[in-house]
């Protein structure tokens, strides 16, 4: 990998690293982590009806965790990631 690839990766780290750890805390402030422990999945549209929150800032919650790992996406299915227990 060339030295301005490395560079790249590195910054795209840091910015996924910087959005995710809003979205720990909003995810925690929220309940959707403690829901994910208790049931092991949840649906997008679900969640943010029932806690009334806008749908495509609730979609961004876990879009930002899917991308370190902490939920998996599959369309508005949203299940424990890999690094689930190191945020919960």
């Amino acid at each position: 990998m060339q030295s301005n690839e490395v560079a790249t990766d590195r910054a795209a780290q840091i910015f996924n690293s910087a959005v995710a750890a809003s979205a720990i805390g909003a995810a925690w402030e929220l309940g959707a982590l403690d829901e994910l422990n208790a049931h092991g999945v949840l649906e997008v549209d679900d969640f943010a009806t029932r806690t009334d929150l806008h749908h495509g800032a609730t979609s961004a919650m876990f879009a930002a965790l899917a991308s370190v790992g902490i939920v998996e996406r599959d369309g508005e299915k949203i299940t424990t990631g890999p690094a689930f227990a190191d945020v919960y």
